[in-house]
């Protein structure tokens, strides 16, 4: 009797787990699920398709000698993080023993899978956990940053997939036909710009002291010239036959004429535009050019989010 897969009632639907015994390979992950739910385009290719968290783990001994495997994805108010720390637990492992956990997942986990999966590697100083994410979850919200950073400061590897952990991945939990792993159109590219947007988040947290405080918001009088000589150029009123007694204007042109309706209409017009030429030469707002196109699982505005893959 050989080693495979065999279904297995404890995890629930949607669970592949190894367990001795003759492979069957219909707990396997299909080619094409494997492809859909692991592919790290930053948008979802025709024929579009919800991206679901699915988590695949090995869990290893210190010979490198595989002890067990198995395969989780989201259910209604459980994530799969959540099922995977549900199994190891009911193994009753060894803790005078080590033992190492890789993890292949489709999301990088959410702050609560996050805080959920320190507390268990905290608990269990025995195992190490290594995690490799093939896409960042909401990388750009705050929360979901510190999340990640969390997981690096327990002494849990947290890493983006590469050719060689797709490939890994396609060995040894896709039912596959015997055929070797055919890599999609520019996975080195995405994932090396997923890495990138990963070290960002990860050496902030690590080195505090390289963050540069908040400037204060300056008043207007202070604000730098091209605002107030784009403004002063928009917002100059019209001549009148007194206008040669009037003081040149320093600050803000409220001070400057005695026409302080007429500067407070015109005045916010001035610094959009003063924003457009001077603030974001390409054209885009904050929100878009904080976001590296090339590292958004979605481009913003597009109506499909990260958000579609946990929960």
């Amino acid at each position: 009797m050989t080693e495979g897969w065999a279904g297995s009632g404890h995890p629930g639907q949607g669970a592949c787990v190894w367990t001795p015994g003759t492979r069957n390979t219909m707990n396997l992950l299909r080619e094409v699920l494997f492809k859909q739910q692991f592919g790290n385009q930053p948008r979802v290719p025709a024929p579009y398709y919800r991206r679901k968290t699915y988590l695949c783990y090995q869990l290893k001994q210190r010979n490198d000698l595989t002890l067990d495997r198995g395969c989780f994805r989201n259910k209604k108010q459980r994530h799969a993080e959540i099922r995977f720390i549900d199994k190891i637990n009911s193994l009753d492992l060894n803790p005078s023993q080590s033992y190492k956990i890789i993890c292949y997942i489709t999301w990088s986990p959410c702050p609560n899978c996050a805080n959920e999966l320190v507390n268990f590697i905290t608990r269990n100083n025995h195992l190490k956990l290594e995690i490799f994410a093939s896409r960042l979850y909401f990388h750009w919200i705050k929360s979901f940053k510190m999340g990640l950073q969390d997981l690096q400061n327990a002494g849990i590897s947290v890493a983006v997939m590469t050719h060689t952990e797709f490939e890994d991945c396609w060995e040894q939990f896709v039912d596959n036909q015997s055929r070797p792993f055919q890599p999609w159109d520019k996975l080195e590219q995405y994932s090396a710009s997923i890495r990138r947007r990963l070290q960002r988040i990860l050496t902030v947290r690590s080195q505090p002291q390289s963050r540069s405080p908040a400037s204060p918001r300056l008043p207007r009088q202070l604000q730098p010239p091209h605002f107030y000589h784009l403004s002063s150029a928009c917002c100059l009123p019209p001549p009148t036959p007194f206008s040669f007694l009037m003081t040149p204007p320093f600050g803000s042109l409220s001070q400057a004429f005695a026409v302080p309706s007429m500067s407070l209409l015109i005045d916010p017009f001035c610094l959009f535009a003063s924003g457009l030429l001077c603030g974001f030469p390409d054209g885009s707002d904050s929100k878009e050019s904080a976001c590296n196109a090339g590292d958004l699982d979605v481009i913003p505005g597009s109506g499909r989010s990260p958000g579609e893959g946990n929960g």
